[in-house]
């Protein structure tokens, strides 16, 4: 999923880029981009903190210590469990958000693409 939504991140900012060259505001955008990266960066934590509760729980000697290694396995439940819900959080906002955001600029572009080459025909 990291690699997924780092590619979701570049393929932002080079939308980005191609609008501001058609001269589209894309400051709504750049919002949404900016939180994007800010829960993507919550849920790579959540990564990385999953990860290291999973190697302490392979370290650990759950016959010498069970009480610990309960512990730890509940925290590696709850662990997944948040990871699965910032996932799921970063779906809905791409969805509920991040799309009606492009699908308005896109709308802008090709009115404005229509209009000038209305524009253009009008000239002639």
């Amino acid at each position: 999923r990291k690699n997924a939504y780092r590619e979701v991140g570049e393929k932002i900012d080079r939308l980005v880029e191609r609008l501001k060259a058609a001269g589209i505001d894309t400051s709504s955008l750049e919002a949404a981009r900016a939180d994007v990266k800010n829960k993507v960066d919550e849920f790579n934590q959540l990564v990385l903190d999953y990860e290291q509760t999973l190697t302490d729980l392979s370290n650990m000697d759950c016959v010498s210590d069970p009480q610990a290694f309960k512990a730890a396995l509940e925290s590696a439940r709850d662990g997944r469990k948040a990871l699965a819900e910032k996932g799921e959080e970063l779906k809905k906002y791409v969805k509920e958000t991040l799309k009606p955001i492009i699908d308005e600029l896109k709308t802008q572009l090709t009115s404005d693409n229509a209009s000038s080459t209305k524009d253009a025909t009008d000239t002639e």
